[in-house]
C-alpha cells in the first residue's frame, strides 16, 4: 500500500520541479511551450491536485510578463495539458467522488499550516504530533530564506517561491471544506519551493 503512494508522492514531487523549470525556460525563450504542456498533462495525470502548482505558474506568468503573446502561449499549452486529464477523469471522477477519509471535519487554518511544517521537518507522523524542535528549526529555515531573498531584493524569486508553497496549501484546505481530505502528503508538491529558501 505505502510503496504504491510513495511512488506517486515522488513523481509529484518530481513533476512540480520539472513544470517549474519549464516553465521558466519557456518563458525565456530556451524552451518551446509544447514542453510545458507535456509535462503539465503528465503532471495532473499524475495526482488532480497539481492543479495548484499550474494555478501558481498563471499567476506568476500574470506577475512577470504581460505581453499578450505570452499570456496566450502559456494559457493555450497548459490548457492542451490539463486536456490529457480528461480521460483519466471521466474514469476516476465516481472514484474520486466516493473517496472517504478519516477526516470528518475541516480543519482551522492554523492546524492545516502546523501539519504541513511538521510533515515537511519531521515526515510522516501522527496527526496529533507536537511540533518539537526539528519543526521549529525547519520554519525558522524557511522564514530566514525569505528574509534573506527580500534582504536581497530578489522579489521575483520571493513571490515565485511564496506562491508555490501557499497555493497546494491553500487549495488543498478549500478542498477540505467540499470533502475533508486534507492530508500533508496532498501538498508535497510545495517542497521543491521550500526548498529554494
Amino acid at each position: 500500500h505505502y510503496s504504491q503512494e510513495l511512488r506517486v508522492y515522488s513523481w509529484l514531487l518530481a513533476l512540480s520541479l520539472l513544470s517549474a523549470v519549464v516553465l521558466l525556460r519557456a518563458l525565456d525563450g530556451r524552451l518551446r511551450w509544447r514542453w510545458y504542456a507535456l509535462v503539465a498533462g503528465v503532471f495532473v495525470n499524475m495526482h488532480y491536485f497539481a492543479c495548484f502548482v499550474l494555478a501558481t505558474h498563471a499567476v506568476w506568468v500574470l506577475l512577470t510578463d504581460r505581453r499578450r503573446s505570452t499570456l496566450l502561449a502559456w494559457a493555450a499549452h497548459a490548457v492542451a495539458g490539463c486536456l490529457m486529464f480528461a480521460p483519466w477523469l471521466m474514469y476516476a471522477a465516481p472514484a474520486m467522488a466516493a473517496y472517504r477519509t478519516a477526516a470528518a471535519t475541516p480543519l482551522n487554518p492554523g492546524e492545516a499550516i502546523r501539519r504541513v511544517g511538521v510533515a515537511f521537518s519531521n515526515g510522516v507522523v501522527p496527526p496529533d504530533a507536537v511540533p518539537g524542535l526539528v519543526t521549529q528549526v525547519g520554519v525558522a529555515a524557511v522564514l530566514a530564506g525569505a528574509v534573506a531573498l527580500a534582504v536581497q531584493r530578489r522579489w521575483q524569486l520571493l513571490v515565485m517561491v511564496a506562491l508555490g508553497i501557499a497555493a497546494p496549501v491553500v487549495g488543498l484546505y478549500l478542498v477540505s471544506f467540499v470533502k475533508p481530505t486534507f492530508n500533508p502528503r496532498y501538498v508535497i508538491s510545495a517542497l521543491p519551493y521550500v526548498l529554494l529558501l
